[in-house]
């Protein structure tokens, strides 16, 4: 894997445009993140975070359109949900030529389906033809790279009558792994305790448990409430915080029941709850982190782990499924504390940590671990990072 974090800094300033189409969630937080942090002229055109099929099959042509009426930049940095192959060709048959980085957030060939069907042929095409397309890609992880081409692999493998070797070459030799940063919690105190102050709507007194994950399948919640139950069968007293975005309608049967889940969950321990729902601003957000003391992931499709080490800054204890992309982000001196097998060993890592974290004996194992992971998560503070992509957009940029 290409090393650019050892390419020498420079004070150079590119004129780049970032295309995002899907301009939500994770999508939306990198994008804003990396042009808050950038020392390159950033231009943003977005498209809003639905129908992200159709994204795949048109966007591609509308960001073609607008670019058309600006000034060629130096460079354009698009992410996954578009259609490379498209975008230049419409570009170059009016003379606009430009290097494209592409950035994969997810791909279509590894992620879970619901309905447990292979995804659609037109969509892994699109995404295998995208990273050949692009000058350089970016993937957030090495698990979620690794993922790509063994699919990848296997999917041109099966294709009548040629021979893809070439592309399954060019695809590892075009993809390269670049994390991406983590807003630090806009100056709320990390250092000390971050224990849950008195909350009138709670009258727990143990654990202050965060979800801040999409309340959706691929996030599995239905785990996470069972979690929850198995708890309070066991009598340990514990406050809620559960963040994150859940369907307010029913969009499809099964969200829909996701949903009823999600309300079914806050009316059975309503005295726990010390906030439910997406937070008002940012800030609400980041305090809300300070609160908590443990930070728990069910995902079966996890290909970073933001929101988590969104948590882990904040002073939460992560517990994380022991696969994805959790045991090549958390520390290694963490996952045996941190990484859990199974359900059972969920549980039994929940009520440890408690105790881990209420030792106040100096040098204790709890003590050592929480140091360990604010350091962690503070090398992947967009601050830090940062340069890694400013200096990589350079010399894609500048290459010619």
């Amino acid at each position: 894997m290409p090393d650019h974090g050892d390419l020498p800094p420079t004070s150079s300033s590119c004129s780049i445009v970032f295309l995002e189409s899907f301009y939500g969630g994770s999508h939306r937080e990198f994008c804003d993140c990396f042009v808050r942090h950038s020392r390159h002229k950033v231009d943003v055109l977005t498209l809003p975070d639905e129908h992200w099929g159709w994204r795949m099959r048109w966007a591609a042509r509308y960001f073609a359109q607008q670019l058309l009426t600006r000034t060629p930049y130096q460079l354009i940095l698009a992410t996954d949900l578009i259609n490379l192959s498209d975008l230049r060709a419409v570009l170059s048959h009016h003379g606009y030529h430009v290097p494209i980085l592409l950035y994969m957030h997810e791909n279509q060939l590894s992620y879970p389906r619901s309905d447990g069907k292979e995804p659609p042929l037109e969509h892994v095409l699109t995404d295998i033809k995208n990273v050949l397309a692009a000058d350089r890609t970016l993937f957030n992880s090495a698990f979620h790279r690794d993922a790509f081409l063994n699919a990848a692999d296997s999917v041109l493998r099966g294709f009548p009558g040629f021979d893809t070797s070439s592309e399954s070459t060019l695809l590892r030799e075009n993809s390269t792994v670049m994390y991406p940063g983590v807003e630090h919690s806009h100056g709320t105190n990390t250092t000390d305790s971050a224990a849950p102050g008195p909350a009138a709507e709670t009258t727990a007194e143990g654990p202050v448990i965060v979800w801040n994950h999409r309340w959706e399948p691929d996030k599995q919640p239905e785990v996470f409430r069972r979690v929850i139950g198995k708890l309070d069968e066991q009598g340990m007293e514990f406050g809620l915080i559960l963040l994150g975005h859940h369907p307010p309608e029913a969009q499809s049967a099964e969200l829909g029941t996701h949903n009823r889940e999600f309300e079914a969950l806050c009316s059975r321990f309503s005295r726990r709850i010390i906030h439910s729902g997406y937070a008002h601003d940012r800030a609400e957000y980041f305090h809300l982190l300070t609160r908590g003391d443990i930070v728990i992931s069910t995902a079966i499709q996890e290909n970073f782990g933001l929101s988590m080490l969104q948590a882990i800054d904040a002073g939460c204890w992560p517990l994380a499924p022991n696969r994805l992309a959790y045991p090549e982000v958390l520390p290694a001196e963490a996952h045996a504390h941190c990484l859990y097998n199974d359900t059972a060993d969920l549980i039994r890592k929940i009520e440890r940590l408690w105790e881990a974290r209420r030792s106040s004996a100096p040098g204790h194992v709890g003590e050592t671990l929480r140091h360990t992971l604010l350091k962690r998560a503070a090398e992947f503070h967009w601050e830090r990072r940062i340069g890694q992509y400013d200096r990589l957009i350079e010399t894609v940029a500048l290459k010619d």
